[in-house]
């Protein structure tokens, strides 16, 4: 049997920048130094936002993982995902006001689709608020190939309902 590449994040980056041909950055887990920024960034995202708690108890869970886009030493965006066996789930995406229209998102969504081939997984799902129109489009944009396959009642504490939305290499 052949030897196995050994992967790393800064390597993962320039595989993933390349893919987008966005800025400059570095992939990285959240480290404590960064709720501040993403707490400012997930506040000047949605009316709606996150508290500080919230990420805390996403975080507590086994399967939870949040990544962060860094670039020059600030954090630019970051994602919150979900891995389970057969699937991805996108639970929170945001960036930085003044790194918008960038392609820092279609970084992280790159960086998504390499993992699901990567490790197997069938597809990568994420629910968007019926308000949240820039993120509907963002992802059903022929880049990203998000496809709304059904409506979720109620699904937020608000009362809002949300499109789940799915990405399937089948589907392109």
């Amino acid at each position: 049997m052949g030897k196995e590449i050994k992967r790393s994040p800064k390597r993962d980056c320039l595989l993933y920048q390349n893919l987008t041909h966005s800025i400059p950055a570095n992939i990285r887990f959240i480290t404590p130094r960064d709720f501040k920024q993403i707490a400012t960034i997930e506040h000047n995202s949605f009316e709606y936002p996150w508290l500080k708690e919230d990420f805390y108890s996403e975080l507590c869970e086994d399967n939870s993982v949040c990544y962060v886009v860094e670039h020059n030493g600030f954090v630019a965006a970051y994602a919150i995902i979900r891995y389970y066996d057969d699937h991805i789930e996108l639970c929170n995406i945001a960036v930085d006001k003044d790194y918008r229209r960038r392609k820092i998102a279609t970084l992280i969504i790159n960086m998504l689709k390499i993992k699901l081939h990567l490790e197997g997984k069938g597809y990568i799902e994420c629910h968007v608020s019926e308000y949240n129109l820039s993120a509907q489009l963002f992802l059903s944009h022929k880049d990203n190939g998000f496809i709304a396959e059904s409506v979720a009642r109620n699904h937020y504490c608000e009362g809002h309902d949300s499109y789940y939305m799915v990405f399937s290499p089948t589907q392109i």
